[in-house]
């Protein structure tokens, strides 16, 4: 289970102050140090047998299982590992490099891993000498370690988490700018600021990066910028409704989202045959009730604001070019001869030039849109090329499954890619949930018993445990 940990802003603490010595970390009989010099880490070492240099180059390809034996002997007469590993005359000064810097890693990651322990830091430039500088930045190497020590299952997320609220930990903004995150990351940080459910968290960048939801909250988690908070246990007769505020901030981020692959038919809510009275009125109807006008009382935020021009806008780019019989006719010419933009992406895999991640972030895209239109079929097709291209990738393996799921002859190989997300995800809930539903829908209960079990485990309090328990006991006793 993941610990919220200090590491993080102990390094950061070391890094600001430009500090140089010894940060030595302990967790019963293991220990493991970082060796700072003018805030920079130099370099890391381990009391694990896994994290020795030598082993990690070997790991990497830069050097062969047959040289360990021989870097062991030349260790036990007195050079350190550095010194062991050039004696073989093997190994380039690049490939130490390479392997000192994922030792650096592999030893954060596994320190985030280990949440509390002992932390000491002995100050002093000459503590050990001798050795190479890699002067390497602390907050990029934390981030590095943060997703490596996810990636590798170091850690899971906290139980109960997802019944909670997800917000950002106090006086985080500096700490934040310091860190490289990706898009995705930046995202999810952003999305935390005050408090959101953790299910509407997950589920807001579930589709914006083939990395699992899960895996980039725990990742802010581990680096101490967003936090899990449980409900707060308000009494029944004292919960409201939520605020009509937090209603349209939702419902306009959700449209935002959905707009930014649909097409301009589905952004109207009108059928591609749709006549040009249709497309006014579908227009008129939304601008009754987006219109940036209606948004201008103090009660909305400058941010609500903003998201609604940018909804409004492509309500007014759809319509501008549907009502024009010329510009509707360039934009069907245009849509027919792609014929999707799925298909557009495997066409152009076919070419050298073309980014993989940038078709397999379309086809995803995609799938997720068929899979919620209840277009099953189409989302299978989509779905299953994400999976052949990434196998190993939880979360096309779950929406995969979600989607063969509900195509009649093709259960089989739902219950298939459901396993295996289930098997990748570190958060498997969702995926324990879908196979439970797959196999009441065939009959199996026993099966789905077990699943339920499972799911039990992993999220004794998940909101459909209940009615699917019921629903398996109601099977079993027919």
């Amino acid at each position: 289970m993941a610990v919220y940990s200090k590491l993080p802003e102990v390094l950061l603490s070391l890094a600001d102050k430009g500090r140089s010595g010894v940060f030595r970390a302990q967790n019963a009989s293991l220990k493991k140090q970082l060796i700072l010099k003018n805030g920079t880490i130099s370099f890391a070492e381990s009391s694990q047998p896994d994290e020795h240099l030598a082993r990690i180059m070997v790991s990497m390809g830069l050097l062969k299982q047959s040289d360990l034996r021989e870097i062991i002997s030349q260790m036990k007469s007195g050079k350190n590992a550095e010194e062991a590993i050039a004696a073989l005359n093997r190994s380039d000064e690049e490939s130490v490099h390479k392997g000192l810097h994922a030792q650096v890693i592999v030893v954060l990651s596994t320190l985030l891993g280990w949440g509390d322990f002992d932390m000491r830091f002995f100050p002093g430039e000459d503590l050990i000498k001798n050795r190479r500088h890699l002067g390497l930045n602390i907050a990029e190497m934390l981030v590095s370690s943060a997703r490596r020590a996810v990636s590798k299952r170091l850690v899971t997320a906290p139980s109960g988490f997802l019944d909670g609220t997800i917000t950002v930990v106090a006086a985080t903004a500096e700490k934040r700018m310091g860190f490289p995150l990706d898009d995705t990351e930046s995202f999810a940080y952003n999305r935390a600021q005050g408090e959101i459910p953790a299910k509407e968290f997950l589920s807001l960048i579930s589709c914006r990066d083939e990395t699992a939801p899960e895996e980039v909250f725990l990742r802010l988690y581990l680096l101490g910028l967003i936090i899990p908070e449980k409900p707060r246990g308000v009494p029944s007769s004292e919960r409201t409704e939520p605020d009509a505020t937090d209603t349209a901030e939702m419902l306009i981020e959700e449209m935002l989202l959905r707009f930014q692959n649909a097409s301009l038919y589905e952004i109207l809510s009108i059928a591609p045959d749709a006549s040009p009275d249709e497309a006014q009125a579908a227009y008129h109807a939304m601008a009754k009730r987006y219109h940036p006008d209606r948004f201008q009382s103090l009660e909305y935020s400058d941010d609500l604001r903003r998201q609604v021009e940018q909804v409004f806008s492509f309500v007014n780019k759809a319509y501008q070019t549907l009502k024009d019989p010329d510009l509707r006719s360039l934009y069907d010419k245009g849509r027919l001869s792609r014929n999707s933009e799925v298909e557009a992406a495997l066409k152009s895999k076919k070419s050298a030039d073309t980014d993989e991640g940038e078709m397999i972030d379309a086809l995803f895209r995609h799938g997720c849109r068929s899979l919620r239109y209840g277009e099953f079929e189409k989302a299978v097709k989509e779905l299953k090329s994400c999976v052949y291209l990434r196998p190993e990738n939880a979360g096309y393996n779950y929406y995969l499954g979600l989607a063969e799921s509900e195509v009649p002859g093709m259960y089989k190989v739902a219950e298939q890619h459901l396993l295996k997300a289930i098997e990748l995800e570190t958060i498997p809930s969702n995926s324990l949930v879908a196979l439970v539903k797959l196999y009441l829908k065939v009959r199996l209960p026993r099966k789905a018993a077990s699943m339920h079990k499972e799911l039990i485990r992993w999220d004794p309090d998940h909101p459909e445990a209940k009615k699917l328990l019921e629903e398996i006991e109601k099977n079993l006793s027919a």
